[in-house]
């Protein structure tokens, strides 16, 4: 029988495996080299994504409403802009933020110098709200806040971007239907209803002399038939006046009250001088109309202690009603007083 000769492989087939084994490893960790970076990739830009998404919502809490015929795109710079269900581009990218309060009310905002600065711009881009606001905020699907940045303070708007009311508050509360809103001391409530806006209530808080009173008015009729700001200023001339009675602060706080016509005969009153007043209560306001001439009533309720040499009288009760009018410049003017001891 014939011996089988030894097999022998030639170095050449040994390296070629080498090299074959090499390369299959090279690939796999070419292989989860790219599935890392391409993991990390999709990280990264659904983050982003994330962030812009949520840099439009986070601007207000959502509201209730539908956008789905609009959608906020970025560009490669990373700016937001909008545009419709056929793709029709009619905000262009240039905001930072942006969110969608109607079909045509849109808050945005950009940093300038570092700064964000934000307002309400119509589908046309053309500036509806000035862009004086830090942040903006849905209080309920039918109020926005745009706050200044200055504290708290902030102005009130409707779902369109309407300013209600012309003022800046300071404080807020929504329950059930009705924005409850501070300004500095005063506090009001408004709603809507029927889609019009409307004051409800309001407290006029004042501190004449150190002394704390409050103006209540809950007629609706009677709110809407005047301004807050002629009601503001009927709390204030009572204040005033109040203040130069009790405290006896200078006559000439008196003529910002009222006008040189009214004003001897009203710096010339000290109905409380040796007093001390304790209580200021059941104040009210009596709207007056004779002959297409509105005035004002104030009525209110003075207790006070008197006392003068021999004379000590305690707990004395005055009804004082401060009659306002309009001058010939249509500002709001305290005209007489009234003091009647109970």
């Amino acid at each position: 029988m014939k011996k089988i000769r030894n097999i022998s492989i030639s170095s050449k087939s040994i390296l070629t495996s080498k090299y074959f084994k090499a390369i299959i490893i090279i690939l796999l960790l070419v292989l989860i080299i790219m599935s890392v970076v391409l993991v990390k990739v999709y990280i990264d830009v659904n983050k982003k994504n994330a962030e812009k998404s949520n840099s439009a919502k986070n601007i207000i809490n959502q509201m209730e409403k539908n956008i789905d015929e609009y959608t906020i795109f970025e560009d490669e710079k990373g700016l937001l802009g909008v545009s419709d269900k056929n793709e029709r581009v009619f905000i262009e990218p240039y905001w930072d933020d942006i969110y969608i309060l109607s079909e045509d009310r849109f808050i945005v905002g950009r940093e300038f110098n570092n700064d964000k600065k934000m307002g309400i711009i119509d589908n046309e881009s053309n500036i509806l709200v000035p862009f004086i606001f830090k942040t903006f905020k849905s209080f309920s699907s039918e109020f926005v806040g745009g706050f200044t940045g200055n504290n708290n303070d902030f102005f009130l708007f409707d779902k369109n971007g309407k300013l209600l009311a012309d003022n800046i508050w300071t404080g807020y509360k929504y329950s059930d239907g009705m924005m409850y809103l501070n300004d500095s001391e005063d506090e009001y409530r408004c709603k809507f209803t029927d889609g019009v806006f409307q004051f409800v209530y309001v407290n006029f808080c004042r501190t004449p002399g150190n002394v704390p009173f409050n103006i209540v008015l809950t007629d609706y009729n009677k709110i809407r038939k005047n301004s807050m700001e002629d009601l503001k200023r009927i709390a204030d001339i009572t204040e005033g006046y109040l203040d130069f009675l009790i405290s006896g602060s200078n006559n000439s706080d008196v003529a910002d009250l009222t006008s040189e016509q009214y004003y001897s005969a009203l710096s010339s009153n000290d109905f409380f001088k040796g007093c001390k007043v304790k209580k200021i209560s059941d104040c009210s306001i009596e709207f007056l109309e004779e002959k297409s001439v509105a005035s004002y009533n104030v009525k209110l309720i003075v207790n006070y202690d008197y006392k003068k040499k021999n004379m000590d009288l305690k707990n004395i009760s005055s009804e004082i009603i401060f009659n306002i009018v309009r001058d010939e410049n249509n500002r709001l003017v305290l005209k007489s007083i009234n003091k009647t001891e109970l």
